[in-house]
């Protein structure tokens, strides 16, 4: 890790979250990875928001599939969308909080 990696908080125990428990009872700990990953991009997207319509590339990105991005963007409550974004909310109350100390 260098010196000028992104940083969020996170909660140490999320593995055993109700919505994660159900993404692992399906998808396993693969699933869980693939959930962090997608954290860490929104993290690093403008406005921690990742557009719908750059799912291909993001499943490139993280070596999985458009499916598998769209189940686990959909399927467990993990992540707000609509018409044209996803995002988590609890990112994104974590960043603004971070953000308004940077300020």
């Amino acid at each position: 890790m260098t010196k000028d990696a992104y940083y969020f908080s996170h909660d140490a125990n999320a593995r055993h979250d109700e919505k994660i428990l159900e993404l692992r009872a399906e998808l396993g700990w693969e699933g869980y990875g693939i959930f962090w990953a997608i954290i860490e991009c929104l993290r690093e997207a403008s406005g921690y928001k990742y557009s719908k319509n750059r799912l291909n590339g993001l499943a490139l990105q993280l070596s999985t599939t458009k499916e598998k991005l769209d189940q686990i963007i959909s399927n467990y409550g993990l992540f707000n969308l609509d018409e044209e974004f996803f995002w988590s909310e609890s990112l994104l109350r974590r960043m603004e909080e971070r953000d308004s100390k940077v300020r």
